[in-house]
């Protein structure tokens, strides 16, 4: 058909949209022909590879809706029962992998049940290496049932339970090795806190597998992500995934010492010593700056969110907030260069989540940047902060790299010092505060003066004075964040 060879050469130039078109016009002529099983799959096959495309778009809503339009087509198909079994649990398991990518796990543990269901009629009606095939998309179909069970904090018991279930297909089916069965031993060493055989399951087996069971591109650099953001939870070793610096990358990162201390304090506010570590929260802020050469100059720090998630992501009012802090900033010929967030007691690394922001930034840019922070990195001579870009700016692989970066006004043993720049500066705005209650005659203090007076970027102290003030680091002090005033409270005689 016209349409259908006009879709194929669009997507095999990678022109997705088109392709998704052009399917759409051939189904438009199905319809208009008489219905007939023949038609029937041939239609249940578009919907599906239109259902693929959008996952490599990312776009999943449409993906599982598609994936749902060529699921009753395959089941009244004239096609061999094994085709049809096939397709339908292909299908399943691909919603489930999208509802993974959206992280609604419950949704997705119930489409891979029914892959699984799929799965298990297969095995009985098949042999040889074809069935040894099917079998591993079962373990495989677990492994993803597992990784859901893991994000929705189940208790490790009923964990264990789906791992002795695939455990005993790879037994009984002599199923030697595969990426499902790598991952169940992977799940299975966390939960039995085997962290050296986790560690080598996980670099050995699952980062360099090469034969995960056929799923968009996109949808396995997001399943890898999770992957990877779940064995850095569990494997100390894991956190740490910083790749080597490229020796063709030009240009460096430059910042000030002001800029630096602010990230600290933005960042330790949210995660330190009167928070229990399980509630430490991230923070995360836009970078502002300009480009000159090769070079990336930063010159603002902006906050974005303060502690609302584990793990923060960039959200629809996130990205407005950009696009206001990217028309201000072009008013003095600069836009943003990047992005700052933390990673309290975790390490200096890109997660999935990481990754598909930075690629929001770099798509767009290809010199911008992630700053990662992490204060149990802070030493006498590390800094506890990383720079970051990406390989590349497609879905097809999740490679980074460390960009180098310099404090421009740093002096000798700076780092030393910044040991103590969270406790000094608490006393030093402990003690602006109380002179100016002492000697202005209890008038309130401006965040502004504030900010002058202890050279600190205002849009940051208005982010972590009012947690402060939660933690009693503070006390005896008010914020009124409409008026952004600060103030001593008088105790009663």
């Amino acid at each position: 058909m016209e349409f259908v060879d006009k879709a194929k050469d669009a997507e095999n130039a990678g022109d997705y949209l088109s392709a998704i078109e052009c399917y759409f016009q051939a189904i438009e002529i199905f319809k208009s022909m008489k219905v007939t099983k023949e038609i029937q799959v041939q239609e249940g096959k578009i919907f599906n590879q239109i259902a693929t495309l959008y996952s490599i778009l990312g776009n999943y809503d449409n993906a599982i809706k598609y994936y749902n339009e060529a699921i009753p087509l395959f089941l009244v198909s004239n096609e061999h029962l094994t085709d049809i079994y096939s397709s339908v649990g292909d299908c399943y398991s691909s919603i489930g992998a999208c509802y993974l990518a959206k992280s609604q796990f419950k949704f997705a543990l119930t489409q891979l049940k029914k892959a699984l269901e799929f799965n298990r009629r297969l095995t009985h009606i098949l042999e040889g290496e074809t069935r040894d095939n099917i079998v591993k998309c079962a373990i495989f179909n677990f492994a993803l049932s597992i990784l859901s069970l893991f994000f929705l904090n189940t208790k490790f018991p009923e964990i264990q339970l789906h791992i002795q279930r695939a455990a005993k297909l790879w037994e009984n089916y002599n199923i030697a090795e595969g990426f499902g069965k790598s991952l169940c031993l992977l799940f299975s060493y966390i939960i039995d806190e085997d962290i050296k055989a986790a560690y080598k399951t996980l670099k050995n087996d699952v980062e360099s597998a090469t034969d995960m069971p056929i799923l968009s591109s996109t949808l396995q650099t997001i399943l890898m992500g999770l992957i990877l953001d779940l064995s850095a939870k569990y494997i100390p070793g894991a956190r740490v995934l910083v790749r080597e610096e490229k020796t063709d990358e030009k240009g460096e990162i430059f910042l000030t010492r002001q800029l630096y201390e602010d990230m600290i304090l933005y960042g330790i506010t949210f995660a330190n010593r009167k928070i229990p570590r399980p509630e430490y929260k991230e923070v995360i802020a836009l970078l502002v700056g300009s480009i000159k050469k090769d070079d990336v100059i930063i010159s603002e720090i902006v906050p974005i969110t303060s502690g609302t998630e584990a793990e923060v992501e960039f959200k629809d009012e996130h990205y407005e907030k950009a696009a206001m802090i990217d028309a201000k900033a072009a008013e003095r010929n600069e836009f943003i260069v990047g992005w700052f967030h933390t990673h309290p007691g975790l390490g200096l690394f890109l997660s999935a989540t990481d990754i598909i922001n930075q690629l929001g930034y770099q798509s767009l840019n290809e010199k911008a940047i992630a700053l990662v922070f992490d204060f149990n990195h802070m030493a006498l001579q590390n800094s506890g902060l990383a720079v970051f870009r990406l390989d590349d700016t497609t879905f097809s692989s999740t490679s980074y790299h460390q960009v180098r970066w310099r404090i421009t006004d740093a002096p000798e043993n700076y780092f030393l010092e910044c040991l103590a720049l969270f406790s000094n500066f608490l006393t030093n705005l402990n003690r602006a505060i109380l002179i100016n209650h002492t000697n202005l005659r209890k008038q309130a203090l401006s965040l502004a003066q504030l900010a002058e007076q202890l050279n600190r970027s205002e849009s940051i102290l208005e982010q972590v004075i009012p947690k402060l003030i939660e933690l009693e680091y503070l006390p005896d002090t008010k914020y009124d964040s409409d008026a952004k005033l600060i103030f001593k409270i008088e105790k009663e005689e």
